[in-house]
């Protein structure tokens, strides 16, 4: 899982710091949601993939920033 270990290795060398981690894929947002992140960024997504990450990380009541761009 390389969005988990960059996270775990992130927070070790800066824990003072918010994680934000950004996905270009739907598939990758559960593997994002198992980190620390304050803020996920869904990046070059069609509008109906936010839609159904955004439905998604409701679901799981993760308090999480979202951007998408």
């Amino acid at each position: 899982e390389p969005i988990a270990e960059a996270a775990r290795k992130a927070k070790e060398m800066r824990p003072d710091l918010s994680l934000e981690i950004e996905i270009d894929n739907p598939d990758k947002l559960p593997e994002a949601l198992k980190t620390e992140a304050t803020v996920i960024m869904l990046c070059n997504m069609t509008p109906d993939d936010v839609q159904h990450c955004v439905k998604k990380i409701r679901q799981t009541r993760k308090k999480v920033y979202v951007d998408s761009s």
